[in-house]
């Protein structure tokens, strides 16, 4: 197999008889690792411990004869070591980078300025020994384009990219809306050109469903708030000041701390999670329940 990135599309080619398009420059690196964890989902947030313990049921396993068969993804075989390995140099802390955040100064989580110390330090650890080749040879210029042939593992794929990205001076952040990872120019850029995960807004790529999503969110919030204040009315029940009063200091509590933690990241859980509180409670409203 051989991995061939250009200035546009990353790919992994067999022959002339076919190949896989594993997306844009700066989509390939998340789309990997989507993949990944959609084949080995206990191996997305486990820790050195846990994995070792699999490790040791695995080798265990293998010497009783029943040892696990790898699977087969873009021509390469495949386990679940791999998507373990590549998170724990992404989720290693000191590799993320320093931002300004309001005013203050401090790392930015799961953003990563890559160096070429960091790809070699990849290599070295995964043995590595097949060679990146420019498409521009007379200048060496990595810029546009590179490819690496006879590639075997998920390994190589991944230092590939990261050299590429390394090269060429390219960031690697982790979508503050959907949670997967692309490469960018700047870490101004929080949201991927993805589309959201959000049920009904998947049409719309993350930095405008992000958008469009805080607009339903004060929409529903401000018709809440209006019935909760103008209940009487509404329900041409009495209903004592002091009630109206708890009610929607409850409710303005709560929408607060939905709040603080968009501000802090707008993910697609948060989300959700805020609206499927609002539209219960605009429900409820309606049925007099409140």
């Amino acid at each position: 197999m051989q991995l061939v990135i250009d200035s546009q599309n990353v790919s992994i080619t067999k022959d002339k008889s076919g190949g896989y398009l594993l997306g844009t420059v700066k989509g390939t690196f998340g789309n990997v690792i989507s993949v990944l964890e959609q084949e080995f989902p206990f191996a997305i947030n486990s820790t050195p411990h846990i994995f070792s313990n699999y490790i040791v049921t695995k080798f265990n396993n293998c010497l009783k004869g029943r040892s696990e068969k790898e699977i087969n993804i873009f021509g390469l075989k495949c386990s679940a070591d791999y998507l373990f390995d590549i998170n724990l140099f992404l989720n290693d802390s000191d590799r993320w980078s320093y931002i300004t955040k309001k005013g203050v100064k401090q790392k930015g989580k799961y953003k990563i300025n890559l160096t070429m110390r960091d790809i070699e330090v990849w290599r070295v650890h995964h043995n590595i020994t097949k060679s990146v080749i420019p498409f521009d040879w007379n200048n060496v210029d990595y810029s546009k384009g590179l490819r690496i042939d006879d590639i075997s593992s998920f390994y190589e794929l991944f230092y590939g990219l990261l050299y590429y990205y390394a090269f060429n001076g390219m960031k690697l952040v982790k979508c503050e809306h959907c949670g997967r990872w692309f490469a960018t120019d700047n870490f101004k850029n929080k949201y991927c050109h993805r589309n959201s995960t959000v049920e009904g807004y998947t049409h719309l790529v993350c930095e405008q469903a992000v958008r469009n999503l805080y607009q339903q969110i004060k929409r529903k919030r401000k018709v809440i708030y209006n019935s909760i204040i103008n209940q009487e009315y509404n329900t041409k029940k009495y209903v004592e000041y002091e009630v109206i009063e708890r009610e929607k200091e409850t409710f303005i509590k709560k929408c607060n701390e939905y709040k603080s933690k968009l501000d802090e990241m707008a993910t697609a859980e948060i989300i959700t999670e805020y609206l499927t509180f609002l539209n219960s409670y605009r429900g409820e409203m309606k049925n007099g329940s409140n």
